[in-house]
């Protein structure tokens, strides 16, 4: 009876740290998803002097899929969005940069890809850059990166 007893233990033990392995596998793996979308974002964004510029990218980084935005004076915006639809882990994000040099982040908010991206975006009622970005946080729950 004991020897039962314990071998179930050893079973039910194995059990716990296989699923501890599992959820940590995923945990890390949706790490590196954003961490990867972040990194690949902002190299992507940061030379980018003109929305001009963003036409120019390289194809590989669908710049048809980079929301832009232009505001009164000549400052302007663009965003990227990753979704659940895009990766295996589940992780959404979006990433905005300003003419002004400043990346804003949402994290865990679901756009549904480009289109939802900029519908969402495009509701944002602003003719500054400044108004644009205080709709982002307010509304969007975006916040300085």
């Amino acid at each position: 009876m004991k020897k039962t007893f314990k071998i179930i233990g050893y079973i039910f033990l194995t059990g716990v740290l296989l699923l501890l392995l599992l959820v940590g596998s995923l945990v890390g793996s949706s790490a590196y998803a954003r961490h990867k979308f972040i990194k690949e974002t902002v190299a992507i964004l940061s030379p980018v002097k003109s929305l001009a510029e963003i036409e120019k990218l390289d194809p590989v980084y669908r710049p048809d899929l980079i929301y832009a935005r232009q505001f009164a004076g000549g400052a302007w915006a663009a965003a990227r969005s990753l979704d659940e639809q895009d990766t295996e882990f589940g992780f959404e994000a979006a990433l905005v940069y300003t003419s002004g040099g400043e990346f804003w982040i949402a994290k865990n908010r679901h756009f549904c890809g480009y289109e939802g991206l900029s519908i969402s975006l495009n509701e944002v009622k602003a003719d500054t850059l400044e108004g644009f970005i205080a709709g982002l946080s307010a509304e969007h729950g975006f916040s300085r990166y």
